[in-house]
């Protein structure tokens, strides 16, 4: 056996043995993942790092939260307030993750050359992938990008690029095949997040009547999608705990375990649409349902240059009541600019 046969071997066992890739199918096999590494490996500590301590996080926590930060200042805020990982929000460039991934670095040493406690500020980044109807080598050459940045998980989303459109199913699982083959050239252990937009899309029925998808539908698509990704996120345009319940059934039922996400979008009418008590235990009953990661893009919701601490200290010790409480200061605060203009 010639010492290529022999590390392909080895890598195949890996994958065969190894529990972090239960129930994770690859369409390519060790030998062409061998063929593309180079003489010259990116450096891809960081992204590595980061994806052992996501993994680790996801499956010994109940349940992780996460800000969307916008620069590296916003990510070191953070996690000096209490949050274990840090969210990109779409389109998340190489530079920006490179920039947050060097902001925490610089963090973490300089209590360090200090001589103070030391706070881990190396936390994992959850990144989106810039949605486009691309093809695989550019999902391919577009995640080494990012995992070489420092991103320790990527998602892909299954909406098109043309308004309201969804991808093929085939074409998503060959984008998360694509990205799955960049990490394992690249040797890191990425978390990939497969998102669904199926509850959000209008789809063309008979060719040109339009109509609303629904949570079986969702569901279908999650499914073909678990076998290629890690984690599994259904987006959606409400706060609706009976329908997370639902998706989240119909994907243990296949894939007992299976991680999901949950996004709580800055752009549901939280207070409009739940009560107090509702909004109180929504992410608990979310965790009990299985949804390990729960995360939120603040966008134009974010707090103003130097608060980002402050709100997301509150984030982290109170979660959802705070953030609602949050969005509805910003709300009243632009009612009295109007006032004003």
């Amino acid at each position: 056996m010639t010492a290529h046969a022999q590390h392909a071997a080895q890598l195949q066992t890996m994958w065969d043995a190894n529990p972090r890739w239960q129930g994770i199918e690859r369409h390519y096999t060790a030998e062409q993942v061998l063929a593309r590494r180079g003489a010259l490996p990116l450096i891809v500590g960081a992204a590595k790092d980061g994806a052992d301590k996501l993994w680790q996080l996801l499956t010994q926590q109940r349940v992780v939260h996460a800000l969307s930060a916008a620069s590296g200042h916003e990510a070191v805020q953070q996690v000096q307030a209490g949050l274990k990982v840090v969210y990109c929000a779409a389109p998340a460039v190489p530079q920006l993750v490179a920039a947050i991934t060097a902001a925490l670095t610089q963090a973490q040493q300089i209590p360090v050359l200090e001589g103070a406690g030391a706070q881990d500020f190396c936390v994992p980044l959850v990144v989106d992938a810039v949605a486009s109807d691309s093809a695989q080598q550019d999902v391919f050459a577009q995640m080494q990008a990012l995992l070489g940045a420092g991103a320790a998980a990527v998602q892909f989303g299954d909406q098109a690029d043309r308004a309201g459109g969804l991808l093929p199913v085939a074409e998503m699982i060959a984008r998360l095949q694509a990205a799955r083959l960049a990490a394992d050239v690249l040797g890191v252990p990425t978390l990939l997040i497969a998102r669904t937009d199926a509850l959000l899309a209008e789809r063309q029925v008979n060719g040109w009547r339009p109509s609303r998808t629904d949570v079986d539908q969702a569901l279908t698509r999650a499914l073909a999608y678990a076998a290629s990704a890690d984690v599994i996120w259904c987006a959606s345009d409400k706060p609706d705990l009976a329908n997370a319940k639902a998706f989240a059934a119909g994907v243990h039922a296949v894939f007992p375990g299976k991680l999901l996400a949950y996004h709580c979008s800055p752009t549901f009418q939280w207070k409009q649409q739940l009560d107090d008590v509702t909004i109180a235990k929504f992410q608990k009953e979310l965790a009990a349902m299985g949804y390990q990661f729960q995360f939120i893009s603040l966008a134009a919701l974010a707090p103003p240059e130097g608060a980002m601490f402050d709100f997301a200290q509150a984030y982290a010790r109170r979660q959802m009541p705070a953030f609602v409480e949050w969005q509805e200061l910003l709300g009243k605060q632009a009612c009295e600019l109007k006032k004003v203009a």
